[in-house]
């Protein structure tokens, strides 16, 4: 079964004790999100692999999550949670 935002939020604080919790916490509702929206259109959902690639690149980067079209974060959310292949 696909972990819930409890576990994501565990497994981001197991990896990323001193990561931005608000942050975490923003990423693992996206992904939740994009997982049901994946699921209904039987694609691969992501999981909790992409969601601390999503951590590890937003805290090294230090990227804000955001919903502006645009942004760092649409950019990396499409390249890492989506696995988007367009160039």
């Amino acid at each position: 079964p696909d972990p819930d935002r409890q576990q994501l939020m565990n497994i981001g604080r197991q990896h990323f004790p001193a990561g931005n919790t608000e942050r975490m916490g923003k990423i693992a509702d996206i992904v939740l999100r994009l997982g049901k929206t994946a699921r209904d259109q039987r694609r691969r959902p992501p999981g909790a692999s992409e969601f601390l690639d999503a951590i590890r690149a937003c805290e090294s980067l230090d990227v804000q999550v955001s919903d502006e079209p645009g942004s760092v974060w649409s950019s990396l959310e499409r390249a890492v949670i989506h696995k988007d292949t367009r160039s």
